[in-house]
């Protein structure tokens, strides 16, 4: 089983053990939509631009493993907005990023969002999903999730 394009430099296979998280997100679908609700929802109600800013900001920010510098350093942004935009992220969710569970509860959110805008179901996302490069945009639907 492979997924194509959920992290790394660009379109291509990524086997479910290299993000095994990955993988249980996509194997319950429903579960996860329920967790994007649970999690996520005050962040998906914000106006599409800041929304996008948000997510996209978080997926750099768990490809740079938790590192604001790094996370800056891709987005092209100086290392407070970073802080800044994952302060945003906590305030609206409730939930500290310096809590390994709530953490992980944001990572899988965010992982069920990414593959639920990829239109896919089942094992796969499509090949035009977006990397924490951002070479394409963000990845992020412009309404809706």
């Amino acid at each position: 089983m492979a997924l194509s394009g959920l992290e790394g430099a660009g379109p291509g296979v990524a086997r479910f053990d290299d993000d095994p998280l990955a993988m249980v997100v996509s194997a319950a679908p429903a579960e996860a939509a329920h967790l994007v609700e649970v999690v996520l929802r005050p962040v998906l109600d914000l106006p599409a631009a800041e929304r996008s800013r948000l997510l996209r900001t978080l997926e750099h920010w768990f490809a740079a493993a938790g590192s604001a510098g790094a996370a800056a350093r891709t987005l092209f942004v100086h290392p407070n907005t970073v802080r800044y935009r994952l302060r945003r992220v906590e305030e609206l969710t409730g939930r500290s990023l310096s809590d390994p569970r709530a953490t992980a509860d944001i990572r899988a959110a965010l992982l069920a969002v990414r593959h639920s805008s990829s239109g896919q179901s089942g094992s796969s996302h499509s090949a035009g999903s977006q990397s924490p490069s951002g070479q394409s945009g963000s990845g992020y639907p412009a309404s809706g999730w």
